[in-house]
């Protein structure tokens, strides 16, 4: 049994690919269309920047909003961390990568300020008073 080279099964090219695909994938036509395929992704850059750059922005602006008005940072941050993961498809990953941290931190903030804000509709005082709440039928001072 003689072995013969990959090179010379193939006619003097080497196989490029997988190995568990078909005869058909190996030839070099195969590989025109996966370039096409680039450049139509390249051609798509603008837009998962623009992606990334509003991220960033809205994640920015609902940073901003939480102190203020908790419910709205929340909905920007989820809005942003949508539009960041669109964007990780782009050439500038960074900028998604900053856009998904910075909404994640705000989204955290803003829920933990709205948690705050209900405690204080609910019990009339900061759950950090310094001062107990004085009950008027349990008064101990008189």
């Amino acid at each position: 049994m003689v072995l013969e080279s990959t090179a010379a099964r193939t006619g003097g090219q080497l196989r490029r690919g997988s190995p568990f695909n078909g005869a058909a994938t190996w030839e070099s036509s195969s590989y025109v269309a996966s370039a096409r395929g680039g450049a139509a992704a390249s051609e798509r850059a603008p837009v998962y920047l623009v992606a990334g750059f509003s991220a960033a922005g809205v994640a920015a602006f609902s940073f901003l909003l939480v102190e203020s008005l908790p419910v709205a940072a929340m909905a920007l941050a989820a809005f942003a961390v949508g539009l960041a993961v669109v964007a990780l498809y782009g050439p500038r990953r960074w900028v998604a990568l900053a856009a998904i941290l910075l909404a994640i931190t705000s989204f955290g903030w803003a829920g933990y300020e709205f948690a705050i804000q209900i405690y204080i509709l609910r019990h009339g005082s900061s759950p950090w008073s310094k001062d107990p709440p004085v009950d008027a039928e349990f008064d101990a001072t008189e």
